[in-house]
């Protein structure tokens, strides 16, 4: 009889085993998803930009070369090559276009806000009226 009690003690310890391992296996899975989804990185910080210019960078995220430009209202302005991030500092609207000569219209960038991809690449901006 002391052998069955045995096995039978030995079954429950086992079984305890297992549901306690596969709670804690459920917990840790439930963290993961929880830390992974708020585990974003955060948005690049714009850097240096002169107050009233607008700033262009040949990469995403304010990489590689930089060029400042003033923004002229109405004026069609051509970048020297295709920006991929711009940080607007200026008092005006910026209209963002994918051609030089300020053809086929990609996207605005308001006063004092930046993006740090732009996608596909400007390659001309025209300077408005911030508020329409």
């Amino acid at each position: 009889m002391s052998a069955v009690r045995s096995l039978r003690a030995r079954g429950w310890s086992l079984l305890a085993a297992f549901v306690l391992a596969v709670a804690t296996a459920v917990v840790l899975a439930a963290g993961a998803f929880t830390t992974s989804a708020q585990a974003q990185p955060p948005a690049p910080e714009p850097p240096d930009c002169p107050e009233g210019e607008v700033c262009f960078w040949k990469q995403p995220s304010f990489g590689g070369t930089k060029v400042v430009k003033e923004a002229v209202e109405g004026k069609c302005t051509d970048l020297p090559w295709g920006a991929q991030s711009v940080y607007n500092r200026s008092d005006f609207a910026l209209s963002l276009y994918s051609g030089h000569g300020c053809n086929t219209k990609i996207d605005t960038i308001y006063p004092e806000t930046f993006k740090y991809q732009i996608s596909p690449a400007a390659f001309s901006f025209k300077a408005g009226p911030a508020f329409e």
